[in-house]
């Protein structure tokens, strides 16, 4: 069987990478019109910003592994890693 070309797998990672980044994007536009939302509506809005710092939290955490997770595997599929390679360096 041949091996995977490391081009097109590094294609999918940024196709990936990109999807992650528009899904914090959203989620920063998203927190900016709560936060101006707070500002206007006092308590109503306060209890959601509560929610939202939570939530905010986890998306910071959700992103920052799926970029480690996509840069392990871009340089796996890269074949710059002992371990890709099958030898020691």
């Amino acid at each position: 069987m041949a091996a995977p070309d490391p081009v097109s797998a590094m294609l999918v990672v940024q196709r990936a990478w990109t999807a992650a980044m528009a899904v914090g994007v959203i989620t920063l536009i998203a927190l900016t019109f709560t936060a101006i939302g707070a500002s206007v509506d006092g308590e109503f809005w306060g209890r959601r910003i509560v929610w939202w710092a939570g939530l905010t939290r986890a998306a910071s955490f959700a992103l920052l592994l799926n970029a480690a997770i996509l840069w392990g595997i871009g340089i796996l599929a890269s074949g710059n890693s002992r371990w890709a390679s099958g030898r020691r360096r």
